[in-house]
């Protein structure tokens, strides 16, 4: 049940949905879709040009599409965090409701301290777009130190789906340490009870 995601972006050598829905195409498997940054196919482009390069990428990958990026281009064409550069939000929702895109929407590439203003653009963008997700799950920190966290956490967030995303191997790889060496010591402690069980057995 897994599938690989092509990202088509100006650097790469799949650089356009064109050549994305090419590749598709030519290599025949039901197992490949598209992870569509709309940041990644113009670098500086006039609203004009970024809204035709937008929608024309979303009609040519359509159904094909299985996640969708949120991230920004400012005017000089560096990446942004969403809602701090050029890209017309409204028209690129717009264009994947029309698509009959459901799946999720992923923002990355912000530092924690600007998730709860990204998470609160976002989520009013996808408001007023009309896009209904089923599920808030947002995810950049391993604690509780962000009010935004501590609420999702409690059940208190809104019935759309958001994931923030930042890299957490590190902590992951900390608390499966911590895991292994709590279970190897209870292992420890199973095993000297059943030894002094043992001898008492004995004894008596």
């Amino acid at each position: 049940d897994v599938l690989l995601g092509i990202e088509p972006e100006l650097a790469n050598v799949v650089s356009s949905a064109r050549r994305a829905a090419a590749l598709i195409d030519q290599l025949g498997s039901p197992r490949l879709r598209i992870v569509l940054d709309p940041a990644n196919l113009f670098e500086v482009a006039t609203l004009a040009e970024q809204r035709r390069i937008v929608a024309a990428a979303i009609d040519e990958l359509a159904d094909r599409i299985a996640m969708g990026h949120a991230k920004d281009r400012h005017a000089d064409g560096s990446f942004a965090t969403a809602g701090q550069g050029v890209l017309d939000y409204p028209h690129y929702l717009a264009c994947l409701k029309r698509a009959g895109f459901n799946g999720p929407l992923i923002t990355h590439g912000l530092s924690a301290a600007e998730a709860a203003g990204v998470a609160t653009f976002l989520k009013r963008a996808l408001g007023e777009a009309g896009i209904a997700l089923v599920l808030d799950f947002v995810f950049n920190h391993t604690s509780d130190e962000h009010e935004w966290a501590r609420a999702a956490k409690a059940g208190q967030a809104p019935d759309q789906l958001l994931m923030v995303a930042t890299d957490v191997t590190e902590q992951r790889a900390a608390q499966e340490a911590r895991f292994e060496a709590a279970l190897a010591q209870r292992e420890m402690l199973v095993k000297e009870v059943h030894h002094r069980i043992k001898n008492n057995l004995q004894g008596v």
